[in-house]
């Protein structure tokens, strides 16, 4: 029988899987307007069409995702509890967890370490330390996803003005000038695509800022000689109402940085012993 911290992995997998998806949909977005607009054809049947499938295609995968990420974050905070203040979930809960549990994907790579693993006497300072090492991980993937999609929105940006500049200076033959439909649309796909990645880098964004500010917090609170318990409880309840907003972080992303964030975070954050 899968633990509840496996359990957890593989809802958030399947999660990232289907946001995978929708990453490769608008790559697909790139790849067709670019064609599209080096191909110079009138036709625009295609595109057209695809510009009406590849936002349905991107809404179903982002509400599927949104589905396995809930069950996800559901059980983040329950192995919390659990391994912080030594609160295990009621019966009823675990075999609601364990009737619906997914399927894990094997497309995505598995976590270094355990997740919220026992480090010391269960008590509000062990509670934020793991406050403390979620957050430190989620502030430094985030801060790079959002990045990375800062830096496709604005290419895409440059490219949908290029297509779009190039395609009003064709009106400028004359009354006899047809417009080139393949361009016009092309600059649609590629403004969407960029308006997408927009969005996303954003919502990163304040992630990693609301992650920053835990971290911080968790920081200060786990070495007060005792904890106050409503300031944890504002520092919890900031945090998962980022987490609750936010998109799954891509894989790619946790791929890259994994080992790197892993070991500036052994290196520097003793675990505590009691």
């Amino acid at each position: 029988m899968a633990s509840l911290p496996d359990i957890m992995n593989g809802e958030f997998a399947n999660a990232k899987l289907c946001f995978r998806a929708i990453a490769a949909i608008q790559w697909l977005v790139w790849l067709i307007a670019l064609m599209t607009a080096c191909r110079g054809d009138a036709n625009a049947l295609g595109p057209a069409l695809f510009a009406f499938v590849a936002p349905l295609a991107m809404f179903l995968l982002r509400e599927l995702g949104s589905h396995f990420y809930g069950k996800g974050d559901h059980l983040r905070k329950v192995l919390m509890l659990w391994r912080g203040l030594d609160r295990p979930p009621s019966e009823d809960d675990l075999l609601d967890v364990l009737a619906s549990a997914s399927k894990r994907s094997r497309l995505e790579p598995l976590p270094i370490g355990g997740y919220y693993a026992p480090a010391g006497a269960p008590g509000m300072p062990q509670l934020m330390f793991q406050l403390q090492e979620s957050a430190f991980w989620t502030s430094h993937l985030a801060r790079i996803a959002s990045i990375v999609n800062y830096a496709l929105s604005g290419v895409g940006l440059v490219a949908t003005a290029i297509i779009a500049f190039t395609a009003l200076r064709n009106l400028q033959g004359g009354a006899g000038t047809q417009v080139d439909f393949s361009k016009v649309f092309a600059s649609l796909l590629l403004f969407f695509a960029a308006g997408t990645n927009m969005s996303a880098a954003r919502a990163y964004g304040s992630l990693a800022e609301a992650a920053k500010v835990t971290l911080k917090k968790s920081s200060t609170l786990r070495r007060e000689s005792e904890v106050d318990v409503i300031e944890a409880h504002k520092a919890l309840s900031t945090y998962d109402a980022a987490l609750a907003k936010a998109l799954p972080i891509p894989g790619y992303v946790y791929r890259f940085m994994q080992k790197r964030i892993q070991a500036a975070w052994d290196a520097t954050q003793p675990r505590p012993t009691g």
